[in-house]
């Protein structure tokens, strides 16, 4: 494993295990789903709030340095929490250190993915990108492992989980200070104003791009509908424990990784990113609704697992395309923008997934409504991409 994939590996799995970690931490001491709310929500806010700025601050300083930076405060974060009474008194405070990790982490996603095609040969992006999103899933799987075998079995207390973030985010600093990265320092100096507006024409100029865009705000909409009631489908409608529940989700990642890999060697390399995105979210979009049609947890997993493996291949080509397409003193700022318009659509998608199954107590709702959005909005790219762009 290359110095760049170990330092991601570092970052995604602490980032991972903090995801999981905190909100768990927070209900143990406090019993409050109000308060686990709001750790889950605060979580996602630096990627709304800050991603444009953090875009912008990655094309004007040194990507290496701002990186490093930003998993140096993970690092301190991490450690402080190590030293944290996990108790009901301290929950405000373990709350603002996850808010500082989860801003950080931001912080290093949004730079990561415009300093990769600095350090990879054009020909080699869909391989890189490919390794990239493998490990995104692979941490996805490992973190709850961990936590949910810790809690079950006992064998790692608390302290203990947060040694492993510490020593990720040590993983990531040392591994990123190796990487050979030569900073071009911009041409023109501009505030931070006048780059995002820069960077906003751009994408508004470039017709194909700006779709996919657009595009995915639909699509992760439909997706995150789902996905952020699966648990409460396994455990509700289908009466799974934890551990079957984890174990769901281990094989839903497993075709994530599938995914992931057939993408970046035999899928985005040999065929046009538009045919390739839009085929696979009307297989994704079909493939919901279809689950409209059963009640069987084995149909849910393997096909869920199908939709993961798809939405991976469609990362790995719009990461690619992005890349390919875009100038490098831009990449930082649309990275970031293109970026928050997908994260806009978490919010609304969760509200009303949560509203459904709270009034409705129906999971075939949240079936048919994310599957014709993605559908209605995979048939009305598809015409907008037929264009010449």
């Amino acid at each position: 494993m290359d110095k760049i994939n170990l330092s991601f590996l570092g970052t995604s799995l602490g980032y991972s295990i903090s995801l999981f970690f905190i909100p768990l931490t927070i209900l143990k001491a406090t019993n409050s789903a109000l308060l686990v709310s709001i750790t889950y929500a605060l979580d996602v806010i630096p990627y709304i709030l800050f991603t444009p700025i953090i875009g912008w601050i990655g094309d004007k300083f040194n990507k290496k340095i701002v990186i490093i930076i930003g998993e140096a405060i993970c690092l301190i974060s991490s450690i402080i929490l190590f030293f944290t009474p996990l108790t009901k008194e301290y929950a405000y405070l373990i709350i603002s250190i996850g808010f500082i990790i989860s801003t950080s982490s931001s912080l290093h996603h949004s730079i990561f993915q415009s300093i990769i095609p600095s350090l990879y040969a054009t020909d080699t992006l869909p391989k890189a990108n490919a390794n990239i999103a493998t490990i995104s899933s692979i941490t996805g799987i490992i973190s709850p492992i961990i936590i949910s075998s810790a809690f079950s079995f006992s064998y790692l207390n608390e302290n203990g989980i947060i040694l492993i973030m510490i020593f990720c985010y040590i993983l990531s600093i040392t591994s990123f200070l190796y990487i050979k990265y030569y900073h071009k320092k911009p041409e023109e100096n501009e505030n931070l104003f006048k780059g995002l507006i820069t960077s906003w024409r751009f994408l508004n100029n470039n017709n194909e791009l700006k779709n996919y865009s657009y595009l995915f705000f639909f699509s992760n909409f439909g997706l995150k509908m789902v996905f952020v009631s699966l648990i409460w489908i396994y455990s509700n409608v289908f009466q799974m424990e934890n551990n079957q529940i984890a174990f769901n989700f281990i094989i839903i990642g497993v075709f994530s990784i599938l995914g992931a890999k057939i993408a970046g060697l035999y899928i985005v390399p040999k065929f046009v990113a538009r045919n390739v995105i839009i085929t696979s979210l009307f297989l994704i979009s079909m493939i919901t609704l279809l689950l409209s049609l059963f009640k069987n947890s084995i149909y849910l997993t393997l096909l869920w697992g199908v939709v993961s493996l798809l939405s991976m291949i469609i990362v790995v080509s719009y990461f690619t395309f992005r890349q390919k397409n875009t100038p490098p003193e831009l990449l930082g700022r649309i990275v970031s923008i293109t970026r928050l318009i997908s994260y806009l659509a978490i919010p609304p998608s969760a509200i009303i997934s949560g509203y459904v199954v709270q009034h409705y107590n129906n999971e075939k709702i949240i079936y048919i409504i994310s599957g014709s959005i993605m559908l209605l909005s995979c048939v009305f790219f598809y015409h907008r991409l037929k264009v010449k762009t």
